[in-house]
């Protein structure tokens, strides 16, 4: 069983030029938007997914994120990136859909929290499904979100924290 692995980059250069009060979401709410994604993930709601990611615990409402002129262009790269990310999982799982999710653990990281939980798919695979957000440059750039799935959770973690680390040997 292969590992899916998928870089999400949350806001391009456009959306990066809105200049709008940070609300100052802290690692517990970033934390929370992760669970909240895979969970509409694993059910394949990728509009929802989506939403979560890009217009939650970010510097701008959700108006005035989906009024921006180039909000449309950036939701559909990634509703793109979520689909392939869903069925890559369950291509390479040989599964149709995630029967269950499993109780989730947050991780502590160079002051993020990484948020990792176990699916089991309808045909009895397991594999860890793991989250974290966190700031770019930028404060009004709002947070990229770097997912990762695989079969062992140690190795999910692993590629995260390489993620997150700056300089990080890839």
């Amino acid at each position: 069983m292969g590992n899916a692995s998928l870089r999400v980059w949350l806001m391009s250069a456009a959306l990066a030029c809105i200049a709008f009060k940070a609300i100052g979401a802290d690692e517990q709410t970033q934390a929370d938007v992760c669970w909240k994604a895979l969970g509409h993930l694993a059910l394949n709601r990728i509009d929802e997914t989506v939403d979560t990611l890009l217009l939650e615990a970010q510097p701008w409402t959700a108006q005035e994120g989906k009024s921006h002129p180039n909000y449309e262009g950036i939701a559909t790269t990634m509703r793109d990136y979520a689909r392939r990310a869903y069925e890559s999982v369950h291509e390479q799982n040989s599964a149709k859909s995630v029967r269950s999710r499993g109780p989730a653990s947050r991780v502590r990281f160079e002051g993020l929290i990484i948020h990792l939980e176990p699916w089991e798919f309808d045909n009895g695979r397991r594999i860890f499904a793991g989250c974290v957000r966190r700031p770019q440059s930028i404060a009004s750039a709002g947070f990229l979100t770097d997912l990762e799935f695989g079969p062992d959770r140690d190795e999910v973690l692993r590629r995260i924290e390489a993620k997150v680390t700056p300089n990080a040997t890839k």
